[in-house]
C-alpha cells in the first residue's frame, strides 16, 4: 500500500502552486509521512557521504534541504560531537517529520528552520560543514544555494553534495560522459516532479570549490536505472562575496534621484566609492592578437551585422543566444554557434555557459549585441583574464538604459535633454497629465518603444498606466521636431566609430526598419561629450529630437547594437573600433539607406493611404539596401521564417505581444 502511495506521489499527483514554496508543499506534504520509506530504494550515497564528512569537536554543522532529518541518522553518535545542527528546508510537513525525529531521538543540539536555502543565513555564525543531500536538484536557483553555502562556510569548512545529474555533453576529461538519451529523456521526465537535473552540477562545484573527493554512481535499479555522484570539497581561501541582505529592495530608477557631481566625470576621485574602471581592448591586445570574437544576440539585426564585418576582416567568429533558433544562426559568417539558458532567468548560469565558450573557443573578445550586456556586466569578474568584454560596469550601463537616470546624467553634463519627471504613483501621474502640457509617457525601463504614450489626451489614454515605486515612469515633455538616431563604439569615453541615421519608416513608437545616413556634426559632438564624462567603454545609440530651430534634444539611449551598425558593412577599418582604442574615429565607407525589406513589405505597404506616399514607399524600397539579405550570405534571409514558431508560441503562452516575445528572456529592469 505505502509503495503504490509512493509511486503515485511521484508520477500521478498534481503539482500546484504559485511559488517554490507553495509547489514544493504540494509535492511532498502528502507524502511526507512515508518519504523516509518510499525513498531509501533508490537515493544511495547518503551514508557514504554523510560518513566521510568530518565532524568537528564543538562544530556547526547545516544541512541544506534536510527534508525529514533522516541523514544525521548517519551520524550515529559523532552528532553529539557537535555544538550545534540546523536542519533547513521550505517544506512544513518534512519538517514536522524531522521535529518528531528529533523529540523521538532525543537531539537537544538540533535545530529545525524554516527557509528558503538559497536566501538563507545565520548572521554572525560559520559553520564547519554544509551539506546537500537531493536537494540540489530541488532548487531552481541551485547557483545561489551553493554560493550562500559558501558564505556560511568558514576558511577550510567541508561542503559534502550528493544527488542526481546528467554530464554535460563533452564532460572533463576524466569525469563520465552520459548517452545522449540519459542526457535528454531523463531531465525531460524528472521535470514533472520540479526536479531539475543539471549538467552543471558537478563543473559548477569543481570550479568554486576544491574537491577532495569525487565519484560518480548509477542507482542499480532495473526501473530507475539513475547516475548520481557524490562530492565534497572544502572552501578556498579569499572572500566569496557578501552575504544578502534581507533588507535591501531592488530600485528600478537607478537612482530616484539626479546623481551627485561628485560620481560623475573624468574627475571623480578614487576610492572604494568611485565608479570601476574598465579596461579597454588596448590595454591588454592588440588588432594584431585578437582572433576570435564571440558575439551575443544573435537573434538580432546587429549582431548578425557584425558577425559579417568581423569575418570579412579576417576574425574567426563564435554566435551565442538563449533561442533555439536564431535569425544569424545558418550565416556563413559564423565559425560555430552556440545555445544558451535565458539570461534574465538563470543569470549565472548564462554567464558560466559563455565561460566555457570562451576558455573552449578560446575567445580574446566577447562584444554583446543586446540587452544580455546587463547580465554579462553582472558577472564581468568570471571573464577577467580570460577575454576582453567589450561593455561596461552594470552601475554605468544601468544609468544609460533608465530613462530616467540618462537624462539627470546628460543634464547635469550640461546637455539638452526634455524636462523629465519620475512617475510612480497614480497622484504623480495625474499632477503630470493636469499640467497643461504636451507629454511622452514611458516605463523607466523599456525597449523598442513598447508601452510608450505620446500626447495622452484623456483617461482612456492612461488608463493601464499603474506606475509604482518598484516600476516607475516617467513623463518627458514632447519636443515637436523631427528624429535622429546615433550609433558609436567607444573605448574609455573616446569614440572610435560613429554613425547617425534618421529614420523613414518604423513601428509604431518604437525601431525604425528603413532608414538613412546622416552625417550630423551636432549629434556627433553630443555623443562625444557625453561619453566622455562618463568615461563610457561600450556601444551606445542615442536617440534625439531636433527642432526646427536646430536644437537637438535627447530623449533616450540604449547602451547596446542598435540600427547604425547597419551602414558599416563595407567598411574595412570598423572592427579597429573594437580591437584599437587608439585608431582614428570610422565613418561608413557605404551611406546607401538601409531597410528591411520583409517589414516594408508587410507592415509599412499596408499603412499606405495616398498615391503620394505610395510612390514615397517605391522610391525607399527601390534605393534601400536590405540589411538582412546578403549575395555571399544568403541563408539568414531564406531561412527567416524559422525563427517564427519559437516566437508566437512564446507569445501565446505568456500573454504578450510578439515584439514583446522577441525580447522577453534578456529584458532587463534594474534588477541586481
Amino acid at each position: 500500500m505505502r509503495t503504490s502511495r509512493a509511486v503515485y506521489h511521484l508520477l500521478l499527483a498534481p503539482i500546484c502552486g504559485h511559488s517554490h514554496a507553495a509547489r514544493l508543499e504540494s509535492f511532498y506534504g502528502r507524502q511526507a509521512s512515508i518519504y523516509d520509506e518510499s525513498r531509501a530504494s533508490f537515493l544511495h550515497g547518503r551514508r557514504e557521504m554523510y560518513s566521510a564528512l568530518p565532524v568537528p569537536e564543538g562544530g556547526i554543522w547545516i544541512d541544506m534541504g534536510a527534508g525529514t532529518g533522516w541523514n544525521l541518522e548517519h551520524l550515529g553518535d559523532r552528532l553529539h560531537r557537535l555544538a550545534k545542527i540546523y536542519l533547513v528546508d521550505l517544506s512544513p510537513s518534512m519538517l514536522d517529520v524531522a521535529r518528531e525525529r528529533i523529540r523521538t531521538c532525543g537531539w537537544t543540539n538540533v535545530e529545525v528552520i524554516e527557509a528558503d536555502v538559497s536566501a538563507f543565513d545565520l548572521p554572525g555564525v560559520l559553520a564547519d560543514v554544509v551539506t546537500f543531500s537531493y536537494s540540489l536538484t530541488m532548487i531552481p536557483d541551485w547557483f545561489a544555494a551553493v554560493d550562500q553555502a559558501r558564505r556560511l562556510l568558514r576558511p577550510g569548512g567541508a561542503i559534502g553534495v550528493v544527488d542526481f545529474y546528467v554530464s554535460r555533453k563533452y564532460p572533463a576529461a576524466d569525469h563520465v560522459r552520459h548517452s545522449w538519451f540519459t542526457r535528454t529523456f531523463l531531465p525531460a521526465c524528472s521535470l514533472a516532479n520540479n526536479i531539475f537535473l543539471s549538467p552543471d552540477h558537478v563543473p559548477y562545484l569543481h570550479r568554486h570549490l576544491q574537491a577532495q573527493h569525487f565519484s560518480e554512481h548509477r542507482v542499480r535499479s532495473r526501473w530507475m536505472p539513475m547516475p548520481y555522484y557524490i562530492f565534497i570539497g572544502t572552501a578556498p581561501p579569499g572572500p566569496v562575496g557578501p552575504r544578502p541582505d534581507a533588507s535591501r529592495t531592488v530600485s528600478t530608477s537607478w537612482p530616484p534621484a539626479a546623481p551627485s557631481p561628485r560620481a560623475a566625470g573624468p574627475s571623480a576621485p578614487d576610492g572604494p566609492h568611485a565608479r570601476p574602471r574598465v579596461r579597454s581592448v588596448s590595454e591588454s591586445q592588440s588588432r594584431r592578437s585578437v582572433k576570435t570574437v564571440l558575439l551575443t544576440g544573435g537573434r538580432s539585426l546587429g549582431a548578425l551585422e557584425l558577425a559579417r564585418v568581423f569575418h570579412a576582416n579576417g576574425f574567426r567568429v563564435i554566435m551565442a543566444d538563449s533561442p533555439k533558433w536564431y535569425l544569424s544562426r545558418p550565416s556563413r559568417a559564423i565559425a560555430r554557434n552556440y545555445v544558451l539558458s535565458p539570461p534574465n532567468r538563470h543569470p549565472r548560469l548564462y554567464a558560466s555557459e559563455l565561460l566555457e565558450i570562451v576558455q573552449r573557443e578560446r575567445v580574446d573578445l566577447l562584444v554583446p549585441t543586446c540587452e544580455e550586456v546587463f547580465f554579462i556586466a553582472m558577472h564581468r569578474d568570471l571573464f577577467d583574464g580570460r577575454c576582453v568584454v567589450f561593455a561596461d560596469c552594470l552601475e554605468t550601463l544601468g544609468n544609460l538604459h533608465s530613462k530616467w537616470a540618462f537624462v539627470n546624467r546628460a543634464r547635469l553634463h550640461g546637455l539638452k535633454v526634455p524636462s523629465t519627471s519620475l512617475i510612480d504613483n497614480k497622484d504623480a501621474l495625474r499632477a503630470a497629465l493636469h499640467g497643461g502640457r504636451d507629454l511622452v509617457l514611458k516605463p523607466v525601463f523599456s525597449r523598442y518603444g513598447t508601452h510608450t504614450v505620446i500626447g495622452p489626451r484623456g483617461h482612456h489614454d492612461v488608463s493601464n498606466i499603474c506606475p509604482t515605486g518598484r516600476r516607475p515612469w516617467v513623463a518627458q515633455d514632447f519636443v515637436d521636431g523631427r528624429p535622429l538616431c546615433t550609433y558609436s563604439v567607444v573605448q574609455e569615453g573616446r569614440i572610435t566609430a560613429h554613425s547617425a541615421y534618421t529614420p523613414t519608416y518604423s513601428f509604431d513608437h518604437g525601431p525604425a526598419f528603413a532608414f538613412r545616413y546622416e552625417d550630423h556634426p551636432g549629434g556627433m559632438a553630443w555623443v562625444s561629450a557625453f561619453v566622455r564624462e562618463e568615461r563610457f567603454t561600450g556601444q551606445i545609440g542615442i536617440d534625439f529630437i531636433e527642432t526646427k530651430g536646430g536644437d537637438l534634444f535627447a530623449i533616450e539611449c540604449n547602451p547596446r547594437t542598435t540600427s547604425g551598425v547597419h551602414f558599416f558593412s563595407g567598411t574595412p577599418e570598423f572592427p579597429g573600433a573594437f580591437v584599437d582604442a587608439s585608431c582614428q574615429i570610422v565613418r561608413p565607407n557605404l551611406t546607401q539607406p538601409r531597410m528591411l525589406a520583409g517589414a516594408m513589405v508587410l507592415h509599412a505597404l499596408k499603412s499606405i493611404r495616398s498615391a503620394r506616399a505610395l510612390r514615397e514607399w517605391c522610391r525607399t524600397y527601390w534605393i534601400s539596401q536590405d540589411v538582412l539579405f546578403g549575395r555571399r550570405d544568403p541563408w539568414p534571409f531564406v531561412l527567416q521564417g524559422l525563427i517564427w514558431p519559437e516566437i508566437l508560441s512564446k507569445s501565446r503562452r505568456l500573454g504578450i505581444s510578439l515584439r514583446e516575445a522577441i525580447t522577453s528572456d534578456m529584458e532587463w529592469n534594474g534588477e541586481e
